[in-house]
């Protein structure tokens, strides 16, 4: 089980791997909570433990 952050930005939310910063997965081009849902999914799916981490103006949130 990898340990991932959830990177959640205005226009697309990135899967980034804890330990090295590794962008593993992008998704884009839907409106941000479709993204976070279907980020959320695949981290299930890859069986990933995540924490979602907002942008700096958007409120914060951590999930496990």
């Amino acid at each position: 089980m990898d340990d991932v952050l959830i990177y959640v930005k205005p226009t697309e939310v990135l899967t980034v791997d804890a330990e090295t910063g590794e962008i593993l997965r992008r998704s884009s081009g839907r409106i941000r909570d479709l993204n976070v849902s279907r980020v959320v999914l695949e981290c299930w799916d890859y069986e990933e433990k995540a924490k979602i981490v907002y942008e700096k103006e958007e409120p914060a949130c951590s999930v496990s």
